[in-house]
């Protein structure tokens, strides 16, 4: 992986810059040093508290895309899919917009809906990391053995009452919801709610968490 900030195309020297500021060591991540990529990622998905989530956990901001601590590394499965737009000339923002449509950890979620789901486990807090996968954040692309986060980073969407357990009452709140044409039973994002909601919501449910 080229060290290049959240989202890169092609090698630059920069992974951790480090530098001495009164005697002492200064570390700044990557995503500090070359900002305009996270910058274009935080205005795709501003309502998105994973930045802080990460720095809670003792992660930078890179982490979004890539696999700490060694950010010289390939990086997680959304930072590929980003990087190979990347190379064949697709500007940042349009290259986000278009994974975030994708599934590249291969969880069964869309990267947008990870990234932008209340997360059930940390009340408040928005966003899973859409590189990562399962109940404890690994990367399918890269060491899959190792957890990065060792939290859940695949959101359980047929737990639609957030109550970290799957069970009939969330087929009833989402019917309800569906038969009252709420906004929360648009479960496929797209802005409408319609029948395919209720297929993808059957599917989810019958697949589990």
């Amino acid at each position: 992986m080229h060290r290049h900030g959240l989202l890169t195309r092609g090698p630059v020297v920069l992974g951790i810059a480090v530098g001495v500021v009164g005697g002492g060591m200064l570390a700044a991540s990557s995503a500090d040093a070359f900002p305009s990529y996270f910058n274009e990622w935080k205005s795709v998905y501003p309502q998105s508290t994973l930045p802080a989530q990460l720095n809670s956990i003792g992660l930078s901001n890179c982490a979004i895309c890539h696999h700490p601590p060694s950010f010289g590394d390939e990086g997680n499965c959304y930072r590929l899919a980003v990087r190979e737009l990347l190379r064949e000339g697709t500007a940042i923002r349009d290259a986000i917009l278009i994974v975030g449509e994708q599934d590249p950890d291969n969880d069964g979620v869309k990267s947008r809906v990870e990234f932008v789901t209340p997360r059930s486990d940390l009340p408040g807090e928005i966003g899973y990391i859409a590189g990562l996968a399962g109940p404890l954040g690994v990367d399918p692309c890269f060491l899959p053995e190792d957890p990065v986060t060792g939290r859940s980073e695949t959101p359980c969407l047929a737990d639609v009452n957030r109550d970290d357990t799957l069970d009939f009452f969330d087929y009833l709140d989402f019917a309800q919801a569906f038969s009252d044409e709420s906004p929360s039973a648009d479960f496929n994002s797209d802005g409408v709610v319609d029948f395919f909601d209720y297929l993808d919501f059957a599917q989810a449910y019958d697949i589990g968490c």
